[in-house]
């Protein structure tokens, strides 16, 4: 009986001592939602990867109590061209702060979820699609975690 104790403990410490780690991805399909009468000709496209919503917007809610308690808030909105910070939501709020977002191109918020036990940590970042370069935060790839 004492053997299958230590066998069970330390299973359990080995188990909850190791990293592991979530990326987002683009969803299948999005449908934007216009913020501030924002137009699909003349606005930026920001979209969420899976498993992020998009809630608030320059400090606005956007979406409502019910969207973000189901869903996280939207998947993808229509911005007027300029400055704005977007509040997101996964597992807890992500602050993107003031990003300036061009008419005509797409963005995708995207992140990695690094987890320890019972420790989690979202890296996140803004990827400006249209000219393929990061406009808020650092892009975080698996390979940046090889040697943990």
């Amino acid at each position: 009986m004492k053997i299958l104790q230590v066998v069970v403990v330390s299973f359990l410490l080995v188990g909850c001592s190791s990293k592991s780690y979530f990326e987002g991805n683009p969803r299948a399909g999005y449908e934007p939602v216009p913020i501030d009468g924002a137009k699909k000709e003349t606005a930026a496209l920001v979209k969420a990867a899976d498993g992020i919503g998009i809630w608030k917007v320059d400090g606005k809610r956007e979406a409502s109590f019910i969207k973000v308690m189901a869903s996280g808030g939207y998947d993808s909105i229509l911005l007027n061209e300029g400055y704005h910070t977007i509040t997101c939501h996964r597992r807890g709020d992500l602050a993107i702060g003031r990003t300036f977002y061009k008419k005509g191109h797409e963005y995708l918020i995207d992140y990695l979820e690094e987890r320890d036990g019972n420790r989690r940590r979202v890296y996140y970042w803004v990827k400006d699609l249209t000219e393929d370069e990061v406009v808020y935060g650092s892009e975080k790839k698996l390979s940046d975690f090889a040697n943990e």
